[in-house]
Order: C-alpha cells, then sequence, then structure tokens
C-alpha cells in the first residue's frame, strides 16, 4: 500500500520540481505561483500519507516508535516525534499566526479551559496541523463580528477541544460541502 500510495505523489513533486526549473521552458509569474501551490499541496498530501501509512504500522504492531533526529526513519518514512506540549499554549500560538484572517472578518477568539489541561504527549507538528484546520474551519465558516469560543475540557486520560462559532444562513451547506475542497470525484472512473 505504501507504494500505491506516495509513489504517485512523490512523482508529482518531482514533476513539479521540473516545472519549476524550467526545464521544459520559460514560465510566468502566474504559472509559477500556480504551480508552487500545486507543489505545497502535493508535499502536503506525501506528509499526511507517510504519518499516516507509519500510524497504521505502528498500530498493527508492524512497526515501532521511535524517534529520529531529523524526523525520518533510514528508509525515509516519516516518524511521529512524540514530545510533552502545552496545548493551550499551541493553540494560542496558532490562533496568534491566524491574526490577519481573524481581523478580516472582525472575528475575536475566546479560549476557555475549564480544567487545568497540563502538558500532553503528542506529535507538535501533526498536532499544530489538526489545530490550524480546525480554526480555519471556524473562521471561514463563521458570521463577521463574532466570537469564536476554543473550549478545553480534561478529563483523566484525555482532552477535549471544542471549537464553537455561530454559522451564518449562507453557511447552511458547510457540513454538505466541508470535505469538497479535499476530494476529487472523476466520473468517468466513477470514483472519489
Amino acid at each position: 500500500m505504501n507504494h500505491e500510495l506516495k509513489t504517485p505523489t512523490l512523482s508529482q513533486i518531482k514533476a513539479l520540481d521540473l516545472l519549476l526549473n524550467e526545464t521544459l521552458g520559460p514560465l510566468t509569474q502566474e504559472q509559477r505561483n500556480l504551480i508552487i501551490l500545486t507543489k505545497k499541496s502535493c508535499s502536503y498530501m506525501y506528509e499526511m500519507l507517510s504519518t499516516l501509512l507509519y500510524s497504521y504500522k505502528y498500530e498493527n504492531g508492524d512497526a515501532t516508535y521511535a524517534t529520529s533526529d531529523n524526523g525520518k526513519y533510514e528508509n525515509g518514512d516519516y516518524a511521529l516525534n512524540y514530545e510533552l506540549c502545552d496545548l493551550k499554549e499551541l493553540i494560542i500560538y496558532i490562533c496568534k499566526k491566524s491574526h490577519e484572517l481573524l481581523k478580516e472578518k472582525e472575528l475575536d477568539i475566546k479560549i476557555i479551559e475549564n480544567n487545568n489541561t497540563g502538558l500532553v504527549m503528542c506529535d507538535k507538528n501533526q498536532i499544530l496541523q489538526v489545530i490550524t484546520n480546525l480554526l480555519n474551519n471556524s473562521i471561514f465558516s463563521s458570521l463577521n463580528n463574532k466570537t469564536i469560543k476554543i473550549i478545553l475540557q480534561s478529563t483523566p486520560g484525555n482532552i477535549e477541544v471544542k471549537y464553537e462559532t455561530q454559522f451564518g444562513q449562507s453557511n447552511s451547506n458547510f457540513f454538505k460541502n466541508i470535505f469538497k475542497n479535499n476530494r476529487f470525484f472523476n466520473k468517468k472512473y466513477n470514483k472519489i
């Protein structure tokens, strides 16, 4: 499964590198920007597939957890680099990075910590991506001039994070379309 999922994505990245290096001819700035954006998307997909496949192997006992200095194993697969992180601090960090998006829609953030959540053992880069995706979904689906609440609730062995915002009527199809940006439907082959 590793070969079937990762190799096509890696091929796409390498082909985009050829285009960016102007191996096949010069590019306009608009073309260059589009290729850079596409390459970032492919690279993100490649990293996500690597993490997903490794997590699957780990959960099924086919791989063992180990840390590495550069986040990779000898065979090139990505390692999950667990470390102690303050979840609330990571959320605050992402909220600060999203300042311009929040300002554009005149949104406020309110972080509510019901119990002291303390430190969690996680892969910091992966959890930052999750926090970013959840916050971006909340920002883009929220009405202007509202408050997004991020609620942290600690129970023994778990930390629950909730994002609450007020949707507008124009966003009534949000849940139907939430994954549209992340899928491709090919009618010819009737596949997603």
